[in-house]
């Protein structure tokens, strides 16, 4: 596969960008505004429901853990920042939970947890660099588009839950954040390239897999010094990931491929609804396919230059759905396909659809009905949703204040959480009791 210059699509009845209502000074101006509109009504919903208590895999991935390394000799310390949580290694999570610790000397939820949401403003922030790249006419509509898919509420659990948006943000932004300075020339930029393609793999299960395209984005460019790095980076610290790693979590159903299949279409779609997100999931699919901004010449498949990396994004977003579908087939049906962790994948793939649509058809005729009637779909989509996630997040802020140390469903894993919290305050690394009424 081969890179190319941008070209002009002369093939189409095009519109000069400079001849319509949207290069208007002050369209212009409120598009500039209106981009960031998604993600302040997204912080002000954090901050309404944010408390500074912790809730289920809060516990034992920051708490249990900072007691651990709190305690630990030096080298125990390294041991433990790699050492295994569930199915996954976060290094990124807990480097930042063990440097907020000795700033600060206190763990706060609400930090923590704000720390995390941040991640996705720097993933919204550099997609809008590669839109801008790759759409320079138009990018400003695109990248308002985008961020009503990224910034949606049915993403409350990353929202609302520290762990669980320092993790599941963080893969996103450390590979995204490696493809930007793998964009750029230079060594200084290649280093950096490589440190966050490491700290991707070493983030969770699936940055090994983000990793990978990190390599096939490098892979067909001319300088294959970097790719050789990268591509050494991917096999070394991939193989140094899976030493003495073990499934931890295991599903309840064996492998099938329809199934997995509908579970696969029903979370691309599920940014639109569940009862037809298949249907949803399969015409996300079709689109990307056939929009995907690739061109063939001579027998040759080439993508242009400044579309590469959206590419290798979509691609690396349908791969880890795909993983999810397989290894979390236990989960299949309405709580599998909401587990809300999950659906940022969901949001950045449909974002990416409409980037896709963009691409090909800027400044042709058909681009703006198409707009106007997407937008409109997305805004209803992002209505229910924003329902829903708010509604959600009022739960989960009411379990965290009324539900003693809950850390599970089970009384066994209350038992346990408050094991956890008692060392932790204990510590004195975090006391629950001082938020709560709990004993």
């Amino acid at each position: 596969m081969d890179t190319a210059k941008p070209i002009s699509n002369t093939s189409m009845t095009a519109v000069p960008a400079n001849s319509t209502l949207y290069q208007n000074r002050y369209v212009q101006y409120a598009l500039s505004i209106l981009i960031f509109i998604p993600a302040l009504v997204y912080f002000i919903k954090v901050n309404e429901y944010a408390v500074n208590i912790p809730y289920v895999d809060d516990y034992n991935a920051i708490l249990d853990f900072l007691s651990q390394f709190k305690t630990a000799s030096v080298g125990d310390k390294f041991l433990l920042l790699f050492s295994q949580h569930i199915d996954h290694r976060i290094f990124h999570s807990r480097v930042v939970y063990a440097i907020y610790y000795y700033i600060f000397g206190k763990i706060n939820f609400i930090h923590i947890t704000v720390l995390g949401n941040l991640q996705l403003v720097v993933i919204f922030l550099i997609l809008v660099h590669f839109i801008r790249k790759a759409i320079p006419d138009y990018w400003k509509i695109a990248a308002l588009i985008a961020g009503i898919c990224i910034f949606d509420l049915s993403n409350y659990e990353n929202a609302t839950i520290a762990m669980f948006g320092m993790q599941n943000y963080g893969v996103i932004m450390l590979f995204l954040l490696s493809l930007f300075f793998f964009t750029k020339r230079g060594v200084k930029y290649a280093i950096l390239g490589i440190a966050f393609e490491f700290t991707t793999i070493f983030s969770s299960s699936n940055g090994m897999f983000f990793a990978l395209f990190i390599f096939l984005f490098l892979l067909p460019q001319k300088d294959k010094r970097r790719a050789i790095a990268s591509g050494i980076t991917l096999l070394v610290f991939s193989a140094l990931f899976l030493t003495n790693f073990t499934r931890a979590t295991s599903t309840t159903e064996s492998f099938s491929f329809l199934g997995d299949m509908r579970f696969f279409l029903l979370m691309i779609g599920s940014h639109f609804s569940y009862t037809y997100g298949v249907l949803f999931g399969g015409l996300i699919l079709a689109i990307l396919i056939v929009l995907l901004p690739i061109t063939v010449k001579s027998r040759k498949m080439a993508i242009k230059e400044d579309t590469l990396p959206l590419v290798c994004t979509a691609a690396a977003l349908l791969v880890a759905i795909i993983l999810v579908s397989i290894f979390r087939s236990g989960l299949r049906g309405p709580v599998g396909a909401y587990s809300s962790h999950y659906l940022i994948l969901s949001h950045l793939v449909v974002a990416l659809a409409f980037v896709f649509f963009w691409i090909r058809f800027q400044g042709n005729k058909i681009a703006w009905p198409v707009t106007i009637a997407g937008t409109i779909l997305l805004l209803i989509a992002y209505k229910t949703n924003y329902e829903y996630g708010n509604g959600c997040m009022a739960i989960i802020r009411d379990k965290k204040v009324n539900v003693p140390y809950c850390y599970g469903q089970s009384s066994d894993y209350q038992a346990m959480g408050k094991v956890i919290a008692e060392k932790a305050c204990t510590l004195d690394i975090y006391c629950i009791q001082d938020y709560t009424n709990f004993r």
